[in-house]
């Protein structure tokens, strides 16, 4: 699976399930294993409340 693949299931497993929107993504350091990184996302509900939700990457060797 390509980035922009995995991007995409990312975006719609967070989005459709919840109705929720995207509201920023940044990439957040350190991951919790030493090779890899992590994204924190943070979606709006319909009821306009915040939802963040932390996706680890990591390398497999």
């Amino acid at each position: 699976m390509n980035l922009l693949s995995l991007r995409s299931e990312i975006f719609k497993a967070l989005t459709n399930s919840n109705n929720d929107e995207i509201k920023s993504v940044e990439r957040v350091d350190p991951a919790t294993t030493t090779s890899g990184f992590r994204l924190k996302v943070t979606t709006v509900d319909p009821m306009g409340e915040d939802r963040v939700w932390f996706i680890d990457f990591t390398e497999e060797s």
